[in-house]
C-alpha cells in the first residue's frame, strides 16, 4: 500500500503528483537536459519560457487555469513536426 502523505508531493520534472523523487522520475531524459548532463537537441524540443506568451506566438488564446495552459503546450508540441518534447525552462 502506498503512503497518501507523499503523493502530495509533486515532481519538478514532470509535473506529477505521484509522489516519486526527482531521480525516479520516469522522464530520466528531460531532467538529465535540465542537469546539463544530455545535450539538447533543438529540433526535437520546444523550449517554454513562459506559456501564455508561446501560446499567443501560435495565435492560441491561453485559458486563465495553469493545468489548461500546460495542457495547451502539450497539444501543441504533439501536432508540430516532428513532434516536439516540451521543454519548461525556468530563468
Amino acid at each position: 500500500m502506498e503512503c497518501n502523505y507523499r503523493r502530495g508531493f509533486s515532481c519538478a520534472v514532470c509535473g506529477t503528483d505521484s509522489g516519486h523523487s526527482q531521480k525516479d522520475c520516469p522522464n530520466v531524459e528531460a531532467w538529465a537536459i535540465r542537469q546539463g548532463k544530455k545535450p539538447r537537441r533543438k529540433n526535437l524540443y520546444l523550449e517554454v519560457k513562459d506559456m501564455k506568451q508561446l501560446l499567443r506566438s501560435y495565435s492560441i488564446e491561453p485559458g486563465s487555469d495553469k493545468l489548461e495552459n500546460l495542457k495547451k503546450v502539450r497539444d501543441l508540441a504533439n501536432t508540430m513536426k516532428p513532434t516536439r518534447i516540451p521543454l519548461f525552462l525556468s530563468e
